[in-house]
């Protein structure tokens, strides 16, 4: 269990602003500094540890579809990263429905990431980013008998 009086600490932060600042979007992506309409309110996916730094950014695609979007981002992972896993289910028309997700990991079953959220939105899409690291006092769950833990829990 996660200590509640556990911080991030400014190098887990540092980390996470890092992994967000070079996070590979697709080109032509305008960067937005507030959620724009239709881009997904969270990462969509809890983590293992607690407390984990999180840096959160976002963008739009609006002649890119989410269907578009995401395999582009399957395809171009961000510096120092391999997409570990990539889900999807894209109803174009649905901005309530989240996109998918696609997920860069330093190596396999890290425990941290950096999670990308597409949304359809219109004919175009929305990214939102989630630069997830782990602090220096979190703590980790434990995975059972023959398991072993990954994102998305």
């Amino acid at each position: 269990m996660a200590d509640p009086g556990a911080k991030v600490d400014a190098a887990s932060q540092h980390k996470a602003d890092g992994w967000l600042a070079g996070a590979v979007v697709p080109p032509g992506a305008a960067k937005s500094g507030t959620q724009p309409a239709g881009v997904a309110d969270g990462a969509g996916t809890e983590m293992w540890c607690a407390p984990m730094a999180d840096a959160v950014g976002y963008w739009t695609l609006p002649h890119m579809s989410a269907d578009d979007t995401m395999a582009w981002l399957e395809s171009h992972p961000s510096a120092g990263m391999k997409v570990y896993a990539a889900t999807g289910n894209v109803r174009v028309g649905d901005e309530t429905n989240v996109g998918g997700f696609v997920v860069d990991e330093p190596s396999l079953l890290s425990l941290e990431a950096l999670i990308f959220t597409v949304t359809p939105i219109g004919s175009g899409s929305g990214i939102r980013a989630d630069a997830f690291t782990k602090a220096a006092d979190s703590v980790c769950a434990t995975a059972p008998p023959g398991t072993e833990l990954g994102i998305g829990g």
